[in-house]
């Protein structure tokens, strides 16, 4: 919690002594129901007031029903707000995706989302926060190396510990 704190009060020297880079996002990893979503959505307002939130299951079964073209938005729709700032997202639930299949073509949706991503990051400085179940492992094994290198790139990766409760109860 230390680092999100940190970096939502822009505090530089404690990013700093965090190692935590305010020019990227954030990638929430924990256990199923330790509060990932809910801390999350409840900073949006304080990291980027107007970021866009999506969830990757909503995304994959638009993709299941449309193919690469409900991927459209996030590869060519806007990059910049109307201020010309580059446009933040937050997607929750990278992980949920299994591989779908259209017309023969085999889409990994979160794995597009991380591609789709990383460009806009490295090309505007736009921010994507993420939140998953899966451990670095687990992730590396569902999207490859390539996507968790990138995920490095541009976010913050914090870890909730392995025995968080489930607060869903």
């Amino acid at each position: 919690m230390e680092k999100i704190a940190a970096y939502v009060a822009k505090d530089t020297e404690a990013m700093q002594e965090l190692n935590i880079n305010p020019q990227k996002g954030l990638l929430l990893m924990g256990p199923v129901g330790c509060g990932k979503t809910e801390i999350i959505l409840m900073l949006k307002k304080f990291i980027k007031p107007g970021i866009k939130e999506e969830y990757v299951y909503d995304i994959m079964m638009n993709c299941s029903e449309k193919g690469e073209k409900a991927l459209s938005p996030y590869r060519f729709g806007p990059i910049f707000s109307q201020s010309g700032k580059p446009i933040d997202c937050l997607f929750d639930d990278l992980g949920v995706d299994p591989p779908i299949t259209h017309f023969g073509r085999k889409i990994i949706v979160g794995q597009e989302l991380i591609y789709i991503r990383h460009l806009f990051f490295k090309k505007t400085g736009a921010k994507s926060h993420f939140t998953t179940n899966l451990n670095v492992e687990e992730l590396t094994e569902y999207y490859k190396d390539i996507s968790r290198s990138r995920l490095r790139e541009m976010c913050n990766v914090i870890q909730f510990p392995k025995d968080a409760p489930d607060l869903r109860h």
